[in-house]
């Protein structure tokens, strides 16, 4: 349970008299608002009617806030508690507000209500009950009942205005406790929160069709503007290449080093050598760089098969973490976990747009995002199905990367097949649910096979282009 498990018992208990409040003081304000010319005559005021506006449909509102809140509120923490106490606030203001004004005209007392009678003379208090009984006689109502309806109203909203108080003092503390503890809130965090609290308020309150045209456009709208973020990237990164750079002349000593290094001689030197070793030959100086590898224009074909000539034996593979060609020789064995994207390229699968809206229709559950434990996510969290789970086995890789460290050559993995698997979903691809081809631009929604949510992770591509338009 949370910090706001307080604050979520009190609504809990406040959900019955809460209720009774606003829906009795919903049907008092309809009958002001049809009777208000004789009900609010001289001497009394308007002010009647505001109050009643606080008690009834604003109290509805208020109802419901408490009603589907309690359960978010257990689980809330820090700035979350902190603006759910801001809110229980306002409300305990509304409510004081509204037992303040029906003070001044109700009955506190049975016996108070008692006196009322059709030819009894008006008294101050119980002028408004007086003009009741005058609009309800043909039902036998001298007024005593409306005005005992609105006594145990007032009671029962003094109670709930309490409750709230002590909500919103607790919440209020403990987020601000929290929130000192974290260095507090920037103010983009507190917008941003409070946008949440307020864009959650809403979406319980509409139809689930509305609720889901909402969900879809508003992901919509944000793989566009994430599409065109990366794309804006990709070009000043592309116009960074276009820069002109000086192109380098060889001197004389760097031109006998490219004689001496010809392509029958390299071949005889690398027979004996490792992949690796010659890798790190080329890293001696940026002569003997250029010398070993040469740029693809200049690149002769003897020289690309250096591959084929260095490391032992028949059998060569690559290195798991880097990719770098290792041989049973130079290879190391390292236990390492799999990458998150290798859980993500088997476990995730791609939807078109049409499909992926109906899966928002099958419940509400179905806009959060996906939560399965597995290699995917560390986090704890409920799991659907049967989880698979991340594994350290045994790996080949390379004697440089066998030197770094555990988390270091995950990483390097991990950067592999993030790009692998983003090369992968840019080729053509059909819905997993409808078997229809996936267009070659337009958003790409990627959904979890266990749970059927939708995974919002960084290694998904989000929007699909053309080929030719990538680079």
């Amino acid at each position: 349970m949370g910090e706001g498990a307080i604050s979520g018992a009190i609504r809990f208990i406040c959900h019955l008299p809460f209720g009774y409040y606003a829906f009795v003081g919903i049907g008092h304000f309809t009958f002001i608002r049809d009777h208000r010319e004789v009900l609010l005559a001289s001497p009394l005021t308007p002010k009647v009617f505001v109050g009643e506006v606080f008690s009834g449909p604003i109290g509805i509102i208020s109802f419901f806030w408490n009603f589907f809140l309690w359960i978010p509120t257990i689980a809330a923490s820090g700035g979350g508690l902190f603006l759910l106490g801001i809110g229980d606030a306002i409300i305990t203001g509304f409510l004081i507000i509204s037992l303040g004004i029906e003070a001044t005209y109700i009955g506190f007392t049975q016996a108070q209500c008692a006196q009322l009678r059709p030819d009894a003379p008006p008294t101050s208090n119980l002028l408004f009950f007086q003009r009741v009984g005058e609009i309800e006689f043909k039902n036998k109502d001298s007024g005593e009942e409306t005005c005992q309806a609105y006594y145990a109203k007032w009671y029962v909203g003094l109670v709930v205005a309490l409750l709230y108080a002590l909500s919103a003092i607790t919440n209020l503390l403990i987020g601000s406790s929290s929130r000192s503890n974290t260095n507090s809130l920037s103010l983009r965090r507190l917008f941003k929160d409070i946008a949440s609290v307020l864009a959650g308020c809403v979406d319980l309150l509409l139809p689930a069709r509305v609720h889901n045209v909402l969900f879809f456009t508003s992901r919509y709208i944000r793989r566009w503007f994430d599409y065109k973020g990366s794309r804006t990237r990709q070009r000043l990164y592309n116009a960074y290449e276009l820069i002109s750079r000086r192109t380098r002349v060889l001197e004389g000593k760097e031109k006998g080093l490219h004689a001496i290094l010809s392509p029958n001689i390299l071949k005889r030197i690398v027979l004996d050598l490792h992949y690796a070793d010659v890798v790190n030959l080329s890293l001696a100086s940026k002569r003997t760089r250029e010398a070993i590898f040469p740029e693809k224009k200049d690149i002769s074909p003897d020289k690309e098969q250096l591959r084929f000539y260095t490391c032992w034996g028949n059998k060569k593979s690559d290195c798991w973490a880097c990719g770098m060609q290792i041989c049973d020789e130079c290879g190391k064995t390292r236990r390492c976990p799999n990458s998150t994207a290798s859980f993500h390229m088997s476990l995730c699968a791609a939807a078109c747009s049409k499909c992926f809206y109906k899966n928002l229709s099958r419940g509400y559950a179905r806009k959060s995002p996906c939560s399965c434990i597995d290699g995917r996510r560390e986090a704890p969290a409920y799991s659907y199905g049967r989880a698979q789970h991340n594994s350290w086995d045994p790996r080949l890789v390379c004697g440089d990367c066998n030197n770094m460290k555990g988390d270091k050559i995950l990483a390097e993995r991990e950067r592999r097949d993030r790009a692998t698997y983003s090369n992968l979903s840019q080729q053509p691809l059909s819905c997993s649910l409808c078997s229809e081809s996936l267009p070659r631009t337009g958003p790409r929604w990627w959904v979890c096979s266990k749970c059927k949510r939708e995974c919002r992770n960084s290694c998904h591509v989000g929007w699909g282009q053309k080929l030719e338009n990538r680079y």
